[in-house]
């Protein structure tokens, strides 16, 4: 004799299960990602240009490059070369 499983309801009862557990994955995921991602790791929010003027200025300020370095590589940021 065959069971019965409520007339397929169950199969609808997984489906959400999935997608719950899916959502609750993602939204981790999500969080761990947002709270691991800030100033300093990889490109900055505002972009190459901005992390490479951030660069710039600290390597001028560690007194690795000189005056005239400093301008001229930050010109060739701020123009995109």
């Amino acid at each position: 004799m065959m069971m019965m499983w409520g007339s397929g309801w169950w199969v609808g009862g997984l489906v959400w299960m999935v997608l719950f557990w899916g959502l609750i994955v993602a939204g981790v995921v999500w969080l761990v990602r947002a709270a691991t991602d800030g100033p300093g790791r990889g490109v900055g929010r505002d972009g190459d240009r901005g992390s490479a003027r951030t660069i710039l200025d600290e390597r001028f300020a560690s007194g690795e490059l000189s005056v005239a370095e400093y301008r001229e590589r930050r010109e060739a940021v701020e123009s995109g070369r």
